[in-house]
């Protein structure tokens, strides 16, 4: 590898500075690389000395000023102090919330790149009045007239923002480079140090370069830059868009330094282009293992680890990057940032907000909703806490978790649900979460400061559990510190409300940033893209190299549009300095290393919508030609999941199964459990023979099953009292009156204490009501067209029992049905299936009876011919089956038909007999495993996928 940037740097600081140190300080782009250039000192110094005072360039600013830099939320704060006191009619806060932050953006940008304030904002305010102007001169509406008036005050916003934030002496980036590079030369003349070394800048901002300027005036500075002739002789390249610049400004004799490196150094590139984010991480950990499996000694694999690093521009990928690495990475550094946005953080106070939220039409504040509740109790810091705290009611407590969402009730009273949950026995945790986390009576500052103490206490907890949730407690600490910052700037603001206070914490959490510090000095690196500057490494993974994200998105919110911006007299930033920032650092990446690998997402959908970045077309088509020395492959990886090898899922039939099996026969099976035996063995085998129950906690909300179960229970109570007796218009009508009373009933009997008053319960209620009020006046114009029509019986439970031959000994195998109706039509009698689910003509019409058994079957087919079956010897041949589907009654009746004839005969019953007791020999066949379905259409709805990993 050629010889690092910042072992260059120490090599000529000792050059020209001998050992004595005190007397300059070094400025670099970012503070990570300090501590690199530290340790290239001390293999270049000679004996004793003090390290030279080094900066990152911001920290410079802030120390040469005396000015702090103040956090976002503290800015948002006192942006719209400073609104309410400047306009007579000013915006309310959630309106401000909307644009405010965009302003601040701006605001930064005029101050670094020193734009004349006054002059850009009445420029923009006449561009807006002229974009509204209009030929007719119609009036403007009060919309249009308040959108120009908000841009007309902008400048004043601004002047009134800096001057108060200036007189604390507390300011955004912006605001301080600005005063530094305004401020007379006798702000520069008066430094602590003779010299000011600032080295690795690529591209600086108008303030910086005013900074620069004073600097040399005073001769105080020396730059040493870290350019590359490959993009420095090429004006086609962006990535020197910036230091050529530098160069035709300070001439060749004064510009330190241009390598060669990108065109004659040998490397080798490969880039793989692969089908998920999540790949991309795996691919990583694999290669990273086969490069330290060739090592042979621990020293060696040191040595490796320390001179690679693995760069992630998606924070995103950052943990399952970690996840990903192999046990012989050992300890490794992690230098970049994380939004708490993307912790465990963000989900606790998103389940906060949820539990905060009021029923709809309750204004006492006195209920909250228990599905909330729970998802908030069992998010997994809370049930650390517990368990912490609570070791001795801890199962008692998930218990009666469970139990509340059994219930099925949607809403409970505060003091109800914490008194069952905790039965007195919960303590500070109980008074915590009580004060705290659920909306009290107190004023939201008070109420935020509930919210901190909670935190404060896990925070606590999560310290006393030591190493294995360093990280998770490092979340707590940046977070109660923000949260404490936006108290003192918030304290005084008597118009904040629940929904603002909820925008502000979304917003501080989205803002804040978890910074990842470690010894970055030994082991691999882990690092963001902007991290890397100044640094040099041997081996190089770089993931996610996809549009959107190298470089970075181009399109950025902001008051002031692009033909402004890239005026003359203001010169803001646009996309286009951005990639160019973006380009040198993918190009300094490459630059001294002599192995890369990089990894991109090549699927539609994903970040990037599947496109390569461009910095990898130039490889391709530039860089590989200028430098015939570098090897570039490109590899497609896909996932082949057939190719691997997998032992087929399946359970064979033991002593134990079989034993199961024969209690099954006695008990009985159903048409439903012999055709879940059709669409999948293994189904079959996890739900009717060893009972794994499909997921029916609703969390007390209603559902389609439990509308359809409610709808028979409907009918059959409707029906209750008439059994045997021929309808009549007057009794279906009344029956028509009572639909909605007895569906609420029967929602109340199929899941008690199910709340149908408010949200989707309420419509699954009136849709349930409506499809009863729908079939009744099916049959009432059934009746008026002069049929018989009387209910037999209803939710008839219907039985009968065959006997097969497993091995040469006999089974008597039950089988049962429950007929949701049978009815005499006209004198002949019919068995009715409701159904409230979709229905279609075809589901019950079969050409030939030994397809209901294929993988390709048709159950609601299968159910009505076992109807008949079942109860054959009780109305013999006089009788068919039929579904009525309540969600189309337009299709009235549809009967089963066979061959297109619905009157089903006693022999077409025989073969169906035949047709069982094969399928049952099958079943209790011991011989025969219980195995996948090879159609994996069904798979995406069964409920037992992650068992079989379908």
């Amino acid at each position: 590898m050629a010889q690092a940037f910042l072992n260059k740097v120490a090599k000529f600081l000792c050059e020209n500075y001998g050992n004595d140190f005190h007397e300059i300080c070094v400025v670099l782009p970012g503070r990570r690389a300090h501590l690199f250039l530290g340790e290239a000192l001390k293999k270049q110094i000679n004996g004793d000395s003090f390290m030279p005072k080094a900066f990152s360039i911001e920290e410079f600013v802030y120390e040469i000023t005396g000015l702090v830099r103040v956090d976002a939320m503290h800015q948002l704060v006192q942006l719209y102090k400073v609104i309410i006191k400047i306009d007579e009619n000013p915006p309310s806060f959630d309106e401000f919330m909307g644009w405010g932050e965009v302003l601040l953006n701006d605001f930064n940008d005029v101050d670094l790149h020193l734009a004349d304030s006054s002059a850009l904002f009445q420029y923009l305010s006449a561009a807006k009045a002229i974009s509204l102007w209009n030929p007719s001169s119609d009036a403007l509406s009060p919309f249009q007239t308040n959108y120009l008036k908000m841009y007309e005050v902008f400048g004043d916003y601004y002047t009134a923002f800096s001057d108060k934030l200036l007189e604390s002496g507390a300011v955004y980036q912006g605001l301080a480079y600005r005063t530094l590079a305004e401020n007379p030369v006798s702000f520069y003349e008066n430094l602590p140090w003779k010299k000011v070394i600032m080295a690795g800048f690529n591209a600086m901002n108008p303030a910086e370069e005013l900074i620069r300027q004073k600097l040399e005036k005073a001769d105080k500075l020396v730059m040493l830059y870290d350019a590359d002739s490959y993009y420095m002789d090429d004006h086609s390249q962006e990535a020197g868009k910036f230091l050529r610049n530098y160069y035709r400004s300070e001439g060749p004799e004064n510009f330190r330094w241009i390598d060669n490196s990108l065109a004659e150094s040998e490397r080798s590139i490969d880039v793989y282009a692969l089908p998920r984010k999540l790949a991309m991480a795996r691919l990583l950990g694999e290669l990273i293992q086969s490069g330290l499996s060739k090592l042979q000694t621990e020293d060696e694999k040191k040595e490796w680890l320390s001179r690679t690093v693995v760069v992630v521009p998606d924070e995103l990928l950052l943990f399952p990057v970690l996840n990903s690495l192999p046990p012989e990475v050992g300890k490794f550094n992690v230098t970049m940032g994380l939004s708490l946005a993307h912790t465990p953080i963000a989900s606790l106070l998103s389940g906060v907000f949820d539990l905060n939220e009021p029923p709809v039409g309750d204004t006492s504040g006195k209920m909250i909703s228990a599905r909330a509740f729970v998802g908030m109790m069992r998010h997994p810091y809370l049930s650390l806490f517990i368990r912490t705290l609570l070791p001795d009611i801890e199962k008692d407590i998930s218990l009666q978790l469970k139990k509340i969402l059994e219930s099925g009730r949607v809403y409970w009273p505060v003091d109800a649900l914490l008194n069952r949950v905790f039965n007195g026995l919960g303590g500070e945790v109980e008074l915590l979460i009580r004060n705290s986390f659920i909306g009290s009576e107190s004023s939201l500052i008070e109420w935020l400061e509930g919210i901190d103490r909670v935190f404060g206490e896990l925070h606590q907890c999560l310290i006393q559990l030591e190493s294995d949730w360093n990280i998770e407690a490092e979340y707590f600490r940046v977070f109660r510190k923000a949260i404490n910052e936006m108290l003192g700037a918030a304290t005084d603001l008597e118009f904040v409300s629940w929904f603002q206070i909820k925008r502000l914490l979304k917003q501080l959490i989205r803002s804040t940033q978890v910074a990842f510090y470690g010894e970055p000095l030994g082991g691999l690196q882990v690092m963001g893209m902007l991290e890397t500057r100044t640094l040099d490494f041997e081996r190089v993974f770089l993931l996610s190299a996809n549009d959107d994200i190298l470089p970075a998105a181009s399109h950025s919110s902001s008051m002031i549009p692009f033909d402004i911006r890239i005026e003359d007299d203001f010169a803001l930033p646009t996309f286009r300095e951005k990639n160019a920032v973006f380009a040198y650092h993918f190009f300094h990446l490459l630059q001294r290393a002599t192995e890369v690998h990089i990894f991109y997402v090549n699927s539609a959908g994903s970040s990037g919508g599947g496109e390569a970045s461009r910095f990898l077309q130039q490889l391709k088509t530039e860089f590989v030609p200028k430098n015939p020395k570098t090897q570039l492959k490109m590899h497609k990886v896909v996932n082949h999941p057939e190719n691997r090898t997998v032992e087929p899922f399946l359970v064979e039939k033991g002593p134990d199964v079989m034993e199961l099996l024969h209690k099954k026969a006695k008990k009985g099976l159903s048409p439903t459990a012999l055709n879940s035996y059709v669409v999948c063995r293994l189904q079959f085998f996890l739900q009717y023979v060893i009972g794994i129950r499909e997921d029916e906690d609703t969390e007390g909300m209603a559902d389609y099953r439990i509308l359809g179960q409610a709808v028979h229970k409907a009918v059959e109570n409707l029906y209750s009292n008439s059994l045997g007796e021929f309808l009549t218009t007057e009794v279906l009508d009344k029956n028509k009156e009572q639909c909605r009373e007895l569906m609420n009933l029967a929602f109340g009997e199929v899941y008690p204490e199910i709340a149908t008053d408010t949200g989707m319960n309420l419509l699954f209620l009136e849709a349930a009501t409506l499809m009863l009020k729908s079939y009744f006046d099916y049959m009432s114009t059934q009746v008026q067209e002069g049929h018989n029509i009387r209910v037999l019986a209803s939710e008839l439970e219907m039985k009968r029992a065959i006997q097969i031959e497993i091995e040469g000994e006999p089974i008597l195998v039950n089988l049962h049905g429950k007929a949701d109706s049978i009815e005499e039509f006209d004198g002949h009698n019919r068995i009715v299936d409701f159904k409230t689910g979709k229905v279609e003509l075809y589901d019950v019409g079969i050409d030939a009876l030994a397809g209901l058994i294929t993988e390709k079957s048709k159950p609601k087919a299968f159910q009505l011919l076992m109807y008949l079956w079942l109860s054959n010897h009780s109305y013999g041949d006089n009788i068919s089956s039929g579904i009525i589907s309540m969600k189309k009654i337009s299709l009235g009746y549809i009967p089963l038909k066979i061959q297109g004839n619905d009157r089903i005969s006693g022999s077409q019953l025989l073969d169906f007999e035949e047709l069982l007791k094969e399928l049952l020999e099958e079943i209790f066949d011991p011989n025969q495993s219980f195995t996948l379905t090879e159609d994996i259409k069904p798979c995406e709805v069964c409920s037992f996928k992650n068992i079989c990993g379908r």
